[in-house]
C-alpha cells in the first residue's frame, strides 16, 4: 500500500490541491465527503508546492475500498492516470489512463488522489489490463516516481 505515513499534513493537503466544481464553484475535496455527481468530471489539480517550474509530475487517483470497504478485492481500483504535468499548474500533461468518476456499489469509499515527481519527462507508461487490484507502489517504482502529496475524500454509495 502506498507508504503515505511520511508525508507531513501540509504535504498532504495544502500543497497539492484536487477541486471539483460543484454548483459552479470549485471546491477543494481534500477530507470531503462528496457525491457521484460532484465526482463525475475529473478535478482540477495544481500542486502550488512544485519546487520549480520545470518539474514533472504524474497523478494517481485510486480507490482502495473496492468494491466494498469491508471486503476489497479490487483494492486500489484505478481511476485515473496523469502524466507529465509540469510545474504548479501541472499543465501539458495528458491522460494515460482516462478519468472514470466515483461510483461505489456499496458503503463509503475512500479515494486518494496522489502527486508524484517524475524523474524525466516524457513519461508513456505501460496501460494497465485492468483497473482492479491496481498496484500504486510497482507503477512508481517502475516508472522512476516519487510521492510528493496526497489527497483524500470520501464518497457515499448512491
Amino acid at each position: 500500500f502506498l507508504a503515505l505515513g511520511s508525508l507531513t499534513t501540509a504535504e498532504c493537503s495544502s500543497a497539492f490541491q484536487v477541486k471539483y466544481t460543484i454548483n459552479g464553484v470549485p471546491t477543494d475535496a481534500d477530507g470531503q465527503l462528496l457525491t457521484e455527481a460532484q465526482t463525475a468530471s475529473k478535478p482540477q489539480v495544481s500542486f502550488p508546492a512544485a519546487s520549480s517550474s520545470d518539474d514533472i509530475y504524474t497523478i494517481i487517483m485510486y480507490d482502495p475500498d473496492a468494491p466494498s470497504p469491508q471486503n476489497p478485492t479490487c483494492k486500489n481500483w484505478l481511476h485515473w492516470t496523469y502524466v507529465n504535468g509540469k510545474g504548479a499548474h501541472l499543465s501539458g500533461g495528458t491522460d494515460a489512463v482516462p478519468y472514470e468518476g466515483p461510483s461505489p456499489p456499496i458503503g463509503t469509499h475512500n479515494y486518494h488522489v496522489s502527486v508524484f515527481l517524475q524523474s524525466f519527462d516524457g513519461l508513456s507508461p505501460a496501460i494497465p489490463k485492468s483497473r482492479c487490484k491496481f498496484d500504486v507502489d510497482q507503477f512508481a517504482a517502475d516508472n522512476g516516481l516519487t510521492l510528493k502529496a496526497d489527497v483524500a475524500f470520501k464518497v457515499a454509495a448512491a
